[in-house]
């Protein structure tokens, strides 16, 4: 399965990137830039993403990266959703939503997530 696919949910285009099971920086940096190009390709505050982060393991390096992530894509994001996050990985995403100062919600799964990205 695709790490980064584009899909078609409810006629909305919704990425969806997923480093669910990750541990480092190498695994991560590669879906991250494969995002990144999509993101880009939706056009100024078109973009809609869906997150999958279930049990990827964090370290400084790798928030380091998702921060710079989100500051890279801020202009793009129309949406984002985040499914999978627990523990310590609450505390990174909040820290996260204040940076981007736009709507990051975390849900419980992807149905759900998907169905409110897709909202207008």
């Amino acid at each position: 399965m695709a790490r980064v696919e584009k899909i078609i949910h409810h006629n909305q285009d919704i990425i969806c990137m997923d480093v669910s099971g990750f541990a480092t920086t190498e695994e991560i940096s590669p879906v991250l830039n494969e995002a990144h190009d999509a993101v880009m390709q939706m056009g100024s505050h078109n973009a809609r993403l869906l997150s999958n982060v279930e049990n990827t393991r964090y370290s400084k390096e790798i928030s380091d990266i998702a921060k710079g992530f989100v500051r890279e894509n801020n202009p793009y994001m129309k949406a984002s959703a985040i499914i999978g996050a627990k523990g310590i990985q609450l505390i990174l995403f909040r820290a996260l939503f204040k940076i981007r100062g736009q709507d990051i919600r975390l849900f419980e799964n992807q149905s759900e997530a998907l169905d409110w990205l897709a909202a207008d």
